[in-house]
């Protein structure tokens, strides 16, 4: 669990300070626990990671200074996406304030290595010659995370339970049901449905297109913008012979939702791409055509849940998938795992279309 840093959790934070590999104290003595309190005094913000009682991890930054003055993680705990998961929530509140971060570190350690992959630029040595001066910066060089993700709130919760089960929904192809547009499953999804299918779940699945249309039936994209535009009556839903599916498709997105409503759904697990379930990307117009066009923004029913307030993920969001997984298994396995928006493709055929 990630939470806020009491003055309580000093003591415990300063132990890992204490026996961190890496940029350890040449002198333990020049940092005290005082140290601490005094820091959190200040116009500051703290987190610790809390693992079965114990604190784990912790980052503390200085919102005047604009300098992250402190992330570590146990030894013991190490490799298991602590500091990740710190580092984000740390940036989320940070960057709703400021716009600039810097931290030193010591060159050519893991530390540089771990905060290179998080966007950090090298601004050069510090005064003493020894340590490297890093800095990150928002918003305009850092891409927005998809706001239909879950939170990391979303997963500080208590580990769910069979008589207090998670309540998911899906994308019934997903869920092993042959409901794609030509009977099959739309692929191979027996890995994701392995650590879903327990008692601490309850899967609620569901299949918009084959709601309306039938199964076997022809594929429909959106046409003039995403879900929310079809919603909206902005952009229509088109089959791919060029019939207009629109009134079918935004029936089904509604039965979705109420559905999932109904069910008390926590979280909706969906097949991104299609035009009806995607999430983080869809196509603009056929996804028959020549030169193919693809768009941020959901499809029609997904965009439905999202307004609900029902946070959406897909197969490909890996990262979230990661710490859906640890939450409902009680581990912390989480390590460089990645979201579909943060990864390569995402990143490298958007930035073409800006």
């Amino acid at each position: 669990m990630i939470r806020e840093m009491l003055p309580s959790d000093v003591p415990a934070a300063h132990v890992i300070r204490l026996r961190v590999r890496e940029n350890r104290l040449s002198d333990p003595s020049k940092v005290t626990e005082q140290d601490y309190h005094a820091f959190m005094a200040r116009d500051t913000m703290s987190w610790v990671c809390e693992v079965d009682g114990l604190i784990t991890g912790f980052v503390m930054v200085d919102m005047e200074k604009r300098n992250l003055w402190a992330l570590f993680v146990a030894p013991e705990h190490e490799g298991k996406g602590i500091g990740r998961r710190l580092h984000d929530a740390m940036c989320s509140a940070y960057f709703a304030r400021k716009d600039l971060l810097r931290l030193s570190t010591g060159p050519a350690s893991r530390a540089e290595r771990f905060y290179r992959r998080a966007g950090y630029t090298d601004r050069g040595l510090a005064s003493n010659g020894k340590e490297l001066i890093l800095e990150l910066t928002q918003p305009d060089q850092m891409p927005a995370r998809p706001q239909h993700l879950p939170a990391a709130s979303f997963f500080d919760r208590p580990r769910p339970t069979a008589e207090r089960p998670l309540v998911v929904m899906m994308s019934a192809c997903l869920g092993g049901i042959g409901c794609g547009v030509d009977g099959s499953t739309n692929g191979d999804h027996t890995s994701l449905r392995s650590w879903l299918i327990r008692p601490e779940v309850r899967l609620v699945k569901f299949c918009p297109e084959d709601f309306s249309f039938g199964t076997p039936r022809m594929t429909p994209d959106s046409h003039g913008g995403n879900g929310f535009d079809v919603l909206d009556g902005k952009a229509r839903s088109l089959a791919e012979d060029g019939t207009d599916w629109t009134e079918g498709m935004v029936k089904a997105a509604y039965e979705m939702r109420d559905r999932a409503l109904r069910e008390q759904v926590e979280l909706a697990i969906l097949m991104d791409i299609s035009g009806a379930c995607g999430s983080t990307v869809t196509y603009l117009g056929s996804r028959f055509a020549e030169n193919k066009v693809y768009q941020k923004g959901p499809g029609v029913a997904a965009a439905s849940l999202i307004r609900a307030g029902i946070p959406v993920i897909s197969q490909r969001d890996d990262r979230s998938l990661r710490m859906l997984r640890d939450l409902i298994e009680g581990t912390t396995v989480l390590q460089d795992e990645r979201d579909h928006w943060e990864k390569e493709w995402y990143q490298g055929y958007f930035a073409q279309q800006q």
